[in-house]
């Protein structure tokens, strides 16, 4: 009997690995063939719909695909998502010309689901669209071209706030989108790269440029990591964190060419803004505070102001939260930009300002305009702007960084070089370690800045 069990299981086994299924998509197939590599469908649609067990596959072939793709209610496991990618190398084209619907490419109510290598391209409103979803990855796709948001994960607001949860965005281009602003002036404010009412969102090594949106944004949202991206030129702020709660912020690069189509009122883009703007749930005004953030080992170059907080709306302030170890570099206003209260009542507690790098390229500019109650600096380097609007701290540093190529428009340009006086001069942080360029790197002296010599 014992034997019997065992054969009988194996038999079942088998059978359960051998139940995904897997279909093919190309530009050559039609939709009334099995799916097969050798017969395959013609639209994404069929095969997405015959799809909604564990490790169940589309490939899908190079070409160009019009029509929209809603993955609704498919369900992979967190050991075999369901995953939807380009075939091989092939980097297929999802194109929206003529096409209505919400999210060009659709993931609604599903969950362990990854969507691989595909470019999306002239959405009718979001690229791709991640909605009451969760465990889900979008990686490797080039998003260009929609009328609004690039790639955006959201929570409806009849949902539960953190409905959507547990997504990877890793690895995508995202640029030219939020069109509907392509006329100068934000008819709606959508980002290229977002998370609205999400928890446990990792945006991490994304390229997200020359929107006419808002670059990456992580509204109402907690949990979140947004690591390793190069944002560059999108419209008014490129990484925004608004009601954002236990978020992590580090080794993204961050700078602007100067293209004046994605200027507002004639300035580019800010670095890294924080706000709590008011957003409603039910009817109610909701807040999220700013709580338990991370800004660490950023570079951040020509912003209109590097690092800003913002007192508007509901003015909550920074709680809890390290700015530390970031290099800035030749803001048009300021490098370091803190707002109190707006009747002047101080908003922020148990928030340090450390190890950072400061730098003007013009002596009238200034660095910091920023208040001293709730939040305390030190270690920080102050060079090349004017004088008095330093905010001085225990163990400054008020000297050239020697950085390799000052004014350079790559990062390499702001590594420490030998003799530098931000060299073993920081003072040490807990809860994070690396540095921009390594998040391997072990700071046990602590220098001053992004780079850790």
């Amino acid at each position: 009997m014992r034997t019997l069990a065992v054969a009988t299981l194996l038999v079942l086994t088998t059978f359960a690995a051998q139940a995904a299924d897997t279909y093919y998509v190309s530009v050559s197939g039609n939709d009334l063939n099995p799916g097969t590599e050798a017969l395959p469908f013609r639209t994404i649609t069929k095969a997405v719909n015959l799809v909604n067990e564990p490790d169940d596959r589309v490939y899908v072939k190079a070409g160009t695909y019009n029509e929209r793709v809603l993955v609704y209610e498919k369900h992979g496991s967190l050991a075999t998502p369901i995953r939807i990618q380009g075939w091989g190398a092939d980097v297929p084209i999802i194109d929206g010309t003529g096409v209505t619907g919400n999210g060009l490419v659709e993931i609604n109510k599903s969950s362990h689901v990854n969507f691989d290598q595909f470019e999306v391209q002239n959405a009718p409103n979001a690229g791709i669209f991640l909605y009451n979803a969760n465990n889900i990855k979008v990686r490797y796709n080039k998003v260009h071209g929609s009328r609004t948001a690039g790639i955006n994960a959201s929570t409806s607001s009849s949902s539960p706030r953190g409905t959507t949860h547990t997504i990877l965005i890793q690895g995508n281009r995202v640029w030219d989108n939020v069109r509907q602003n392509v006329s100068g002036t934000a008819s709606e404010w959508q980002q290229g790269l977002s998370a609205f009412r999400a928890n446990n969102v990792q945006i991490i090594g994304n390229s997200v440029y020359e929107n006419y949106g808002e670059g990456i944004d992580y509204i109402m949202s907690s949990n979140g990591l947004i690591a390793d991206n190069r944002i560059r030129d999108n419209f008014s702020i490129n990484l925004y964190l608004d009601n954002a709660g236990d978020t992590v912020v580090e080794r993204n690069f961050i700078h602007s060419y100067g293209y004046t189509q994605f200027y507002r009122g004639g300035d580019p883009a800010g670095g890294i803004g924080l706000a709590t703007e008011t957003y409603y749930e039910g009817g109610v005004a909701a807040l999220n505070p700013l709580n338990n953030l991370k800004i660490v080992n950023n570079i951040i170059l020509r912003a209109s102001n590097g690092i800003a907080y913002g007192n508007w709306e509901s003015d909550g302030g920074m709680h809890n939260t390290v700015i530390a170890n970031n290099t800035v570099y030749s803001s048009k206003y300021y490098n370091l930009y803190i707002q109190n209260g707006r009747n002047g009542s101080n908003v922020h507690d148990t928030t340090r300002v450390e190890n950072n790098i400061f730098v003007q390229d013009l002596s009238t500019k200034y660095y910091a305009s920023a208040p001293t109650v709730g939040i305390t600096y030190a270690y920080n380097a102050w060079y090349g702007g004017n004088s008095s609007s330093r905010i001085i701290g225990g163990g400054d540093v008020n000297a050239n960084p020697n950085f390799a190529q000052l004014g350079g428009w790559d990062d390499f340009d702001y590594k420490l070089t030998t003799g530098s006086p931000c060299i073993n001069t920081g003072t040490s942080q807990s809860g994070f370690n690396g540095d921009f360029f390594s998040a391997s790197v072990i700071r046990s002296s602590w220098d001053i800045g992004a780079d850790e010599l």
